[in-house]
């Protein structure tokens, strides 16, 4: 619906000044993108079409899915999403860009409400972005990622359960021997040993630090399944 170009912008500005007060283009807006059944999006779409110029937006069903798309200022998008909002949608609300840029909001809209469920039915760019990379991925990707990852543990010697708990010492210390020792209560050696163990599993170099990333970011899905 948004490409970014000036045309978006041109309908920006007549929406955000319908009466010629002067007002001119806002210097930052951004799209959300309700997701739900069609006759809910319309009641949603009645409600913005009616709503007072002051809150300066446009809105428009998706024809290809049932989506409802409202391209609005930053400062009015909380507003919006209020009064939008019901029971049976789901809500993403995208990053905040200058109105020439909105097909990018439009994008980052999609991100937040493909995270949308029944339990945390809003979310919004920043919700994801303020959560680390970790919550850019879908779950079911991410949970497959940790599984399989981890689940190189489970045939070791010494075990998935031990060598998870050396494994989260170890990425919290920043790969210091001495301090993981001090933490799980080990001979500095042993815990080397240990090291070597999970690299030999992953086939992997723990100094190297896109392997320790890997590492830490299948720790922090599991913890968080388990959560």
């Amino acid at each position: 619906m948004w490409q970014g170009e000036a045309r978006t912008a041109e309908v920006v500005l007549a929406a955000a000044d319908p009466e010629g007060t002067g007002k001119g283009l806002p210097k930052s807006v951004k799209v959300i993108r309700l997701r739900g059944p069609r006759e809910e999006l319309r009641r949603a779409l009645s409600r913005a079409e009616t709503a007072p110029a002051r809150y300066r937006s446009v809105a428009a069903l998706a024809p290809e899915n049932d989506e409802l798309h409202v391209l609005c200022t930053s400062m009015t998008a909380v507003t919006w999403t209020k009064s939008l909002w019901s029971e049976a949608l789901t809500i993403g609300i995208g990053s905040a860009v200058p109105p020439e840029e909105s097909a990018r909001s439009f994008r980052t809209a999609d991100a937040a409400v493909k995270r949308a469920t029944e339990g945390r039915p809003i979310v919004s760019w920043e919700d994801l972005t303020e959560s680390g990379l970790i919550s850019l991925v879908a779950p079911e990707t991410r949970e497959h990622f940790a599984e399989e990852l981890l689940g190189r543990l489970d045939d070791t010697p010494t075990g998935r359960t031990e060598l998870t708990r050396i494994a989260i010492s170890f990425v919290r210390h920043h790969g210091k021997v001495h301090a993981v020792a001090d933490e799980v209560g080990m001979h500095r050696n042993t815990v080397r040993t240990r090291i070597r163990e999970i690299e030999t599993a992953l086939d992997t170099n723990l100094d190297d630090p896109t392997a320790r990333l890997n590492l830490w970011a299948a720790l922090q899905i599991a913890d968080d399944r388990m959560a």
